[in-house]
């Protein structure tokens, strides 16, 4: 499926715990570099402590804006200092524009939870109405929502798993050659 909405590349909290070994550098390091390429005057122990975290605490559910610095940052790293990035990136819903998207496809919060019923009503609500941003789980859900939404609005047939052979299609088709879009000439 196409996805008509914009999205953005995430790594998952247990990807994002692996990355600075996988890199081979300390997570300050890193931080310091991202800091003075870009210009900006943070304290370095707060993206730090945001890593120790992810990586301490493994089941718990970090904001999605730390994980999107998060990624933005080793992206950086991996693509300024030509490494190869670690793969499991996944696709979700911009945060910043989920609302929107819901609105313009009239999916309710309500018919969310029905589908996904381990979210609370009140959390669906505050999202639908921009309050609060999802966090990575809910967000890879509510992308799903709209993927499978969308499918239902066009009304695809499922698909059936042949690929197409053009040129045996060409040989058996009924079409006079000079006909063809393949043309030939004499």
């Amino acid at each position: 499926m196409i996805e008509t909405f914009k999205y953005i590349e995430v790594w998952e909290a247990e990807q994002l715990a692996q990355i600075p070994s996988h890199l081979n550098t300390p997570m300050i390091e890193i931080v310091r570099w991202y800091n003075h390429k870009h210009k900006i005057k943070s304290n370095v122990q707060n993206d730090c402590a945001n890593m120790r975290s992810i990586q301490n605490k493994p089941n718990s559910k970090p904001r999605i804006e730390t994980i999107i610095k998060l990624t933005q940052m080793f992206e950086d790293y991996y693509i300024s200092h030509d490494l190869t990035p670690l793969d499991g990136r996944i696709r979700v819903i911009d945060p910043t524009i989920c609302v929107k998207e819901l609105k313009d496809r009239d999916i309710i919060a309500k018919e969310f939870q029905n589908e996904y019923p381990q979210y609370k009503i009140s959390l669906a609500i505050q999202i639908w109405t921009g309050k609060t941003y999802p966090k990575l789980d809910m967000l890879k859900d509510i992308t799903d929502y709209i993927i499978k939404c969308d499918e239902e609005a066009l009304d695809l047939p499922k698909a059936v798993g042949k690929k197409w052979d053009l040129d045996n299609w060409i040989k058996t088709s009924k079409i006079k050659r000079k006909q063809s879009w393949e043309q030939q000439y004499d």
